[in-house]
């Protein structure tokens, strides 16, 4: 049974929802501008994994900021791009330096542990009262692990093979049908 109390909060509910979606949204027409994507996303299965992009083929690459301690047991910026650059080309993936799509990669290291964050950033596109709106830099797919490291920068980069073989795998099979 509806009473007057749960239509006043479904009300305020929606209204913040909605309030949420223009501010992070554009107008119908800016977004109509870019065929591409609102044909990548009016298009797209209905089953989608976050991993669809208009040319899977090309991929710019970023590392987050690493902390202070990094360095000391030998993981650089400079080295997790390399990886990250020599496992997309094996792929059969470009890293570029200019793309809308993003990997972004972000490490923690706090005494013996690190965690690993690999995630594909990208524009998204989503309707709203018949209206397309377009959001950049949205995060559309993750994944985490922790480890230890014990002062060996061997097992980061393990860790970091294990993501990428992960991303690389569904991020292919997304993309290549």
């Amino acid at each position: 049974m509806f009473n007057m109390d749960q239509g006043k909060y479904h009300l305020l509910f929606l209204s913040m929802i909605l309030a949420i979606l223009l501010q992070f949204g554009r107008s119908g027409a800016e977004a109509e501008n870019d065929q591409r994507f609102e044909e990548l996303f009016l298009n797209a299965a209905p089953c989608r994994s976050g991993l669809e992009v208009s040319d899977y083929r090309k991929l710019k690459i970023s590392i987050e900021h690493l902390p202070a301690n990094a360095e000391v047991i030998g993981v650089t910026e400079k080295k997790l791009q390399r990886k990250c650059e020599a496992r997309l080309k094996q792929a059969g993936i470009e890293p570029v330096a200019h793309k809308d799509e993003c990997l972004c990669i972000k490490v923690d290291l706090v005494g013996d542990a690190y965690t690993m964050s690999i995630r594909l950033s990208r524009p998204i596109l989503f309707k709203a009262n018949e209206i397309v709106y377009k959001k950049h830099g949205a995060e559309t797919w993750q994944k985490n692990i922790i480890g230890l490291h014990r002062g060996n920068v061997r097992y980061i980069f393990e860790g970091l093979d294990s993501l990428l073989d992960d991303f690389i795998s569904e991020y292919l099979k997304t993309n290549s049908n």
